[in-house]
């Protein structure tokens, strides 16, 4: 906190040096310490008709995500953007909020929308069981054709991916619902996470790269796009 003294000059208020005192090294650094902004509480909010959770945060570009089971939009904007801009955000993305909202409720409907918050250790246990299986056999197949190989897999319960790859490390991490699912749903999530060995990106190389290594990978991709975490 500052004040004003005499003469217009600046100084903490909670601190004040006598002439010819130099401040303590404490006091310089909380002094030459860069402000930090910090995100605002949730809210709740409604925005072109949607009920729309919305974090502000200090971020520079904003976000709309769908959660489920329910379809719920959570929204994480800048702290300083405009309600206006929000609100034209979510009216340029109608159609793609529908579409997805509705295949939210035809899945949930069809049971397959995965909840990934409440797993006993029975069923972790299981689907680690089953990943290893699948991996055993997989992974030496295609570290020969794809010409790398992870440092290491981890599995994870994941609410918003099916697997993820830190290339500095060459860690993979696959999400444990992919042990309930068909294997060559996982073979997709392992050759894809495996690519990004290669590429860090989703880019053309990327694309290419997966057409060559799995040439039916989009289909897959749609067939596992139909399972909804949440």
């Amino acid at each position: 906190m500052f004040g004003w003294g005499e003469a217009g000059k600046r100084h903490p208020l909670n601190s004040v040096h006598q002439p010819g005192e130099r401040p303590s090294r404490e006091q310089a650094a909380r002094r030459n310490a860069p402000h930090r902004r910090s995100a605002r509480p949730a809210q709740v909010v409604e925005i072109e008709g949607y009920s729309v959770t919305l974090l502000r945060k200090p971020i520079r570009n904003a976000y709309l995500r769908i959660k489920g089971p329910d379809g719920h939009l959570e929204i994480s904007a800048p702290l300083k953007m405009p309600s206006a801009e929000i609100a034209a955000l979510v009216s340029r993305r109608r159609a793609w909020i529908d579409m997805w909202r509705a295949r939210y409720n035809t899945n949930l409907l069809q049971g397959k929308s995965i909840d990934t918050q409440h797993w006993s250790e029975e069923r972790k246990k299981a689907a680690r069981e089953v990943l290893d299986e699948r991996l055993a056999r997989l992974l030496p197949h295609w570290a020969l054709i794809i010409g790398k190989r992870p440092t290491a897999i981890r599995y994870r319960l994941m609410s918003s991916r099916w697997g993820s790859c830190t290339v500095n490390t060459g860690i993979i991490r696959l999400n444990l619902v992919l042990g309930e699912l068909d294997e060559d749903l996982t073979e997709l999530i392992i050759v894809h996470e495996m690519t990004h060995l290669w590429v860090s990106g989703h880019g053309k190389e990327f694309r290419e790269r997966m057409q060559a290594y799995l040439p039916d990978w989009q289909e897959r991709r749609h067939r596992l796009d139909e399972h909804q975490l949440f």
